[in-house]
């Protein structure tokens, strides 16, 4: 029986997009109710050696035009892709837009796509601890899930996170 989270994937990294087989380890959001921003992680394995990592950026945040906190990059509702009008809308709370009624005109921030690709395990924890001091809680949950199913993940994650 062929294995249902092999498969071929699609990961965006800014505007590029990868394709790969691959199986898919874990996917885990920080995503809250009440809280506008999260990130996820997703993190594919190669065959017969490698990772993708995919980490997404996601804000729900919207603003007026003329708000301060406007910047060049965000995108007019107008102009949004799916994925962004996908996103239940909060307004900013310095411009207050009315996000029951989107206006064409009305700024969102954007969903943010990184993806990379890695040799190894060692390479995978690399990547997703980043020499930190602390390691955020996500990171934590997604390098312990896939330790879990990978033990080459594992032995490089503990060897990390030991005093």
């Amino acid at each position: 029986m062929e294995n249902p989270r092999r498969r071929q994937h699609l990961v965006r990294d800014g505007s590029r997009v990868l394709r790969f087989d691959g199986e898919l380890l874990v996917a885990m959001s920080s995503q809250r109710p009440g809280i506008p921003r999260w990130s996820r992680i997703v993190v594919y394995r190669l065959t017969p050696e490698g990772y993708v990592v995919e980490k997404t950026g996601v804000s729900a945040v919207t603003h007026q035009p003329w708000c301060i906190k406007v910047r060049q990059d965000m995108i007019a509702w107008a102009d949004a892709h799916e994925e962004d009008r996908a996103v239940q809308r909060v307004p900013c709370l310095d411009c207050l837009p009315d996000v029951r009624h989107l206006d064409a005109q009305l700024r969102l921030e954007r969903t943010r796509h990184k993806a990379f690709v890695v040799p190894d395990a060692e390479g995978l924890v690399d990547l997703l601890v980043e020499d930190r001091l602390t390691v955020p809680t996500l990171i934590t949950r997604v390098l312990d899930a896939a330790s879990e199913i990978d033990s080459r993940i594992g032995e490089f994650w503990w060897a990390s996170a030991a005093p």
